[in-house]
C-alpha cells in the first residue's frame, strides 16, 4: 500500500519538473544578450563613425569654398576646372562633332559620345533623386546653370562624368603618353576640386568617380552603337541639317 500512495506525489513531482523545463525553454533572451542585436548595434556604431569621418574630412579638404578660405585664391582656378567638365560644353562638343564628322569611325566616336553623356545625366539624375543628400553647409550655390537634382549631392556629377570620360578617351583613342598622363590628371583634379570647392562631400566624389568607370563598361558592353548603325544614324542627322 505503501508503494501505490507514493506513485501520485512521483508523478506529480515529475509533471511539475515537466513544465519548469517547458517554461524555460519559452523564455526569450533579452535584447543585450541577442548576438544579432549586437551586430545591428556594432554594424551602426560603424556607419555613424564613417559618416563622421566623411564630414570631418570634407571640411578639412574644403580649403577655397569661399574666398575667405584658407587658399580662397585657388577658388577661380578650381571654378575653371568645374567649368571643364561641365556638362553643356561637353554635349555641345559631341553635337558638333556629330555634325561635322565625315569618317565613319569619328562618327561613331561622335555618337556614342554623345550617348555615354546622355546616359551619365540620367544616371546621376536618377540617384541624386532618391538620395536626396544635400550639399555641405559650407558649399556656395554659385554653380553655372544648375537644375534642381543640382542642389543634391550624392554622387557628384563632375566627377561621374570625369571618370568616364577618362576610360571614354584612353579606351577608343590612340593617344600619346603625355596626353593620356593629362587626362588622368585632368580627371583627377576636376574630382579633388569638387571638395575643394565644398561642393562635395569626400564620399560623393569616391562613389561617383566609381560610378562613372561602371558607367563606360555598361556603355561599351551593351549600349554601344556600331559602325553600320552610327554612320546611317549619323548620316541622317546631317542631312536633316543640310550638311551634305
Amino acid at each position: 500500500m505503501s508503494t501505490m500512495s507514493g506513485l501520485p506525489e512521483t508523478r506529480s513531482r515529475f509533471k511539475s519538473s515537466k513544465q519548469e523545463h517547458t517554461a524555460a525553454e519559452n523564455v526569450q533572451p533579452t535584447g543585450d544578450a541577442t548576438p544579432n542585436t549586437a551586430e545591428a548595434l556594432a554594424t551602426g556604431e560603424s556607419e555613424s563613425i564613417l559618416l563622421q569621418m566623411d564630414k570631418q574630412y570634407t571640411k578639412c579638404l574644403a580649403i577655397c569654398a569661399s574666398r575667405n578660405s584658407s587658399y580662397g585664391w585657388l577658388r577661380p582656378l578650381m571654378k575653371a576646372l568645374e567649368n571643364s567638365c561641365h556638362g553643356i560644353p561637353w554635349l555641345l562638343l559631341a553635337a558638333w562633332a556629330i555634325l561635322n564628322s565625315r569618317d565613319v569611325k569619328n562618327q561613331t566616336l561622335a555618337l556614342n559620345l554623345m550617348l555615354a553623356l546622355i546616359f551619365d545625366l540620367i544616371m546621376v539624375g536618377v540617384v541624386k533623386t532618391a538620395a536626396k543628400r544635400p550639399r555641405p553647409q559650407h558649399n556656395e550655390m554659385d554653380m553655372f546653370f544648375t537644375v534642381s537634382v543640382d542642389h543634391f549631392s550624392f554622387p557628384s556629377g563632375h566627377s561621374t562624368r570625369a571618370a568616364m570620360l577618362l576610360y571614354f578617351f584612353l579606351d577608343q583613342l590612340v593617344l600619346p603618353s603625355f596626353v593620356k598622363l593629362g587626362l588622368i590628371m585632368w580627371s583627377v583634379c576636376v574630382s579633388l576640386s569638387r571638395v575643394m570647392l565644398g561642393r562635395h562631400h569626400v564620399s560623393d566624389v569616391i562613389s561617383g568617380f566609381i560610378m562613372g568607370l561602371s558607367q563606360y563598361v555598361i556603355l561599351h558592353s551593351v549600349l554601344w552603337i556600331e559602325e553600320s548603325r552610327a554612320g546611317n544614324i549619323v548620316h541622317g542627322i546631317q542631312q536633316c541639317f543640310g550638311l551634305i
